[in-house]
């Protein structure tokens, strides 16, 4: 097990899926957007990513523009901070790995933020059998790693995305899907203690999408 920085910043996430993403990873895209909330949000983030010299909250940062460049619904969830319920934004993305036109891997993504995203941000992410917990608040920040699979049902794929990539700056990599749908989960992980708290997701539906993208074979 490797710990690298992928088109998703700071994952718990095997060498070769992280190798395999970034070959796949791209800002291009000849499809418009249709509304301006997530390009506002896109920019915002691009600019707090920019300034946020902490790198775990500036990789939080980062992952929430990501999945809001490819099309991430914005909504609302609970997120339990030291045992209280706590409302944030949410956003979500299921990240499908083909190749030659085959699926190979995957992993699930819900990022939250508070406000503007200046207070706390936190992102739940598993991938390949272990989990990750990234948060950044104002007072602190740090990421736990380890073993685990929350329980995650997708919903059945949705209407295409609405992407944003077209006028999305270009310090923020994302990639070019094969196809996008909206595609919306029941998903909780676990607490886990994490920059002096307590972090944890509980069961409850995510709207998100379901990014599919291609990938080069690795090297025989």
């Amino acid at each position: 097990m490797s710990f690298v920085r992928s088109c998703r910043a700071w994952r718990a996430v095997p060498l070769v899926f992280a190798t395999l993403l970034a070959v796949a990873c791209s800002s291009d895209s000849s499809t418009g957007p249709t509304t301006s909330q997530n390009a506002r949000l896109i920019a915002h983030f691009d600019t707090l990513f920019n300034e946020t010299a902490d790198p775990n909250r500036s990789s939080a940062m980062l992952d929430i523009a990501q999945i809001l460049a490819e099309g991430g619904p914005i909504a609302t969830g609970t997120v339990m901070v030291n045992g209280v319920a706590e409302r944030f934004n949410m956003t979500a993305e299921l990240l499908v790995l083909d190749e030659n036109g085959s699926p190979v891997d995957s992993q699930y993504t819900v990022a939250a933020w508070q406000d503007d995203g200046s207070d706390s941000i936190v992102v739940f992410n598993e991938s390949a059998g272990f989990e990750a917990v990234l948060v950044g608040t104002p007072v602190g920040s740090g990421e736990f790693v380890g073993a685990g699979t929350p329980p995650l049902t997708l919903g059945a794929p949705g209407a295409a995305c609405t992407s944003f990539l077209s006028v999305t700056p270009v310090d923020i990599s994302a990639p070019t899907p094969v196809r996008c749908q909206t595609q919306t989960a029941t998903v909780a992980f676990d607490a886990v203690t994490v920059a002096q708290g307590t972090w944890a997701l509980p069961s409850q539906s995510v709207a998100g999408i379901r990014v599919e993208t291609n990938i080069q074979p690795p090297p025989p």
